[in-house]
């Protein structure tokens, strides 16, 4: 992807949901739990990209868990995680703003 670009409507609906970051082999991943009474709402907003190999999804008890890296850069989303946890995942820097340990 590359961009810097922010999504308002992702952004808005990250910030007031639970996000979480995994490693898998070397990348980092975001997810976000989404339950089912929101599936709609979380549809609406990313109907606008295109998922040619679909995306990943954990479903649970109420909920699913959605990655995130599908259809953004979860580095220009660093507001919407936890700050300790993305501090795990990048921590290049004091601030935690740096890239994931290859």
């Amino acid at each position: 992807m590359g961009s810097k670009m922010v999504d308002a409507d992702i952004y808005d609906f990250l910030r007031c949901h639970e996000c979480h970051l995994f490693k898998r082999n070397v990348e980092v991943f975001g997810w976000v739990v989404v339950p089912f009474d929101d599936l709609g709402k979380f549809q609406s907003i990313v109907n606008k990209y295109e998922f040619q190999d679909g995306l990943e999804v954990t479903m649970k008890l109420g909920y699913i868990a959605i990655e995130l890296n599908n259809f953004i850069e979860i580095e220009n989303y660093k507001n919407c995680f936890d700050n300790d946890e993305w501090r795990d995942y990048f921590p290049e820097s004091p601030t935690g703003e740096g890239k994931a340990d290859a």
